[in-house]
């Protein structure tokens, strides 16, 4: 068998949709290799979070999706997430956030983060619940999130020049901890 990610699913849960029993905010999926640890990381750093500003003036479920690439020793993280809507108490708020956690960045077979988030696999449109089997490494991605195109866009898009350069660029040698709502693990580098 090929390399695989793991996989865990965080929203809003009823007590029988959560991998605890417990209802609200909780994980609604997990692959076996997540681990107690993997759990805490992701509650305290990987959750999709609409930016405090945004529902001042927007509708919260046009708030843009977020991802985020978290490196922690030899463990990394790769998550995205959006609104949903309502929570199942019926107030704002809700969220959808998955995650794919492998040991190394070899474990993402040869692509820079930020490519797999073209994995045809990887949709938040259907949210399981209880047991996952982790996913296997995408053998290709998108031609639109191909090495040349990613590393065109981080140097002649001027979005991406002026807000990726400020963040690491999460490619094969990310910062220790990098977090950004607006994916800068897209940043590629040429070496």
């Amino acid at each position: 068998m090929g390399s695989v990610l793991d996989v865990a699913v965080y929203s809003d849960t009823t007590a029988d949709e959560s991998v605890d029993g417990v209802e609200g905010f909780n994980f609604r999926a997990l692959s076996g290799g997540i681990t107690p640890e993997d759990r805490r990381r992701i509650r305290e750093e990987l959750l999709h979070r609409v930016h405090p500003t945004w529902n001042h003036d927007h509708d919260e479920l046009a708030h843009p999706p977020t991802c985020a690439h978290l490196r922690h020793g030899d463990r990394h993280y790769l998550a995205r997430g959006h609104s949903t809507g309502l929570t199942l108490s019926g107030r704002s708020g809700n969220l959808i956030t998955q995650v794919v956690v492998t040991d190394g960045v070899a474990g993402f077979g040869g692509f820079c983060p930020a490519q797999l988030y073209a994995a045809a696999g990887w949709t938040l449109a259907e949210t399981p619940s209880g047991d996952l089997e982790p996913w296997p490494v995408p053998v290709s991605v998108r031609d639109d999130f191909g090495a040349a195109a990613l590393q065109a866009m981080f140097t002649d898009d001027p979005w991406a020049v002026r807000v990726l350069r400020s963040t690491s660029p999460c490619s094969r040698r990310p910062a220790a901890r990098s977090r950004a709502g607006w994916c800068s693990s897209i940043a590629t580098s040429t070496s």
